[in-house]
């Protein structure tokens, strides 16, 4: 062999590795949360999840439905959390899943990736945990009180709560039935929610979904879920999809 293909090839093999140096470094992950080192998630979803009543006995199913497909919509380097708050505006929020998807097989690079590999960790360090995080979740404790919108608003400004991306979405899980000191259904008053910050949720899409109560579904009224439709929309929500009965299914 010549020393001019040798050189050639001395090149391409540093150059090769030089490529694969550049691309492990821009994947580099944090180990905690498996987001990437550089730069923000691509997208972050936040889920926060009403505690103030037993999920298990109307909506287990359901609610492990929904998780299943929120892990499968976030992409590769997508951040999602899962929170679920109580009663007392005082206890800070649970944080049961904080973690960014470090992508399916189908979503890798195969030069540098194995696809099978992937998958595995996919499972094992996204998938695994969030199965965890929602059995954890299936049976909350009921609560006297319920401050919904309280909870959102104290949620969404937390600066300990790292929902920052350039895509962010918001999802809502609640019966809907806020209930406070000021203003209590079960005492028959009438249904109104705390005002909501004006930029609160500017560039955010939301999705508020009612979960069914069996108890107390004579307060799940159309006049409620209004009412709830409209403070998303005061609070500056880009695009907000109602999953409640009267509103049609999100296209």
């Amino acid at each position: 062999m010549s020393l001019l293909a040798m050189g050639f090839m001395v090149m391409g093999a540093g150059g090769w590795s030089l490529v694969a140096a550049r691309h492990d470094d821009a994947n580099a992950r944090d180990p905690a949360t498996l987001c990437p080192r550089r730069g923000e998630p691509p997208t972050a979803t936040l889920v926060l999840i009403d505690g103030t009543d037993p999920l298990a006995k109307a909506n287990g199913a359901r609610f492990v439905a929904l998780m299943n497909r929120l892990r499968d919509e976030t992409p590769r380097n997508g951040r999602l959390i899962v929170a679920a708050f109580d009663g007392d505006l005082g206890h800070p929020l649970d944080v049961k899943f904080d973690w960014c998807s470090p992508g399916k097989g189908s979503e890798t690079n195969a030069v540098f990736e194995g696809p099978n590999a992937a998958d595995r960790s996919y499972r094992e360090h996204f998938a695994a945990p969030l199965d965890r995080a929602i059995k954890s979740l299936a049976d909350t404790q009921t609560s006297p009180r319920s401050p919904i919108a309280e909870q959102v608003i104290r949620a969404v400004n937390d600066p300990a709560l790292p929902w920052r991306a350039p895509h962010r979405s918001l999802v809502v899980l609640s019966d809907g039935i806020e209930n406070t000191p000021a203003m209590s259904p079960y005492r028959g008053d009438r249904f109104v929610l705390p005002m909501a910050p004006p930029r609160l949720l500017s560039g955010v899409a939301v999705s508020y979904i009612e979960l069914d109560t069996p108890r107390d579904s004579a307060l799940q009224t159309p006049e409620a879920r209004h009412t709830w439709a409209q403070w998303f929309t005061n609070a500056g929500a880009t695009d907000l999809k109602m999953f409640a009965p009267g509103y049609p299914p999100p296209g």
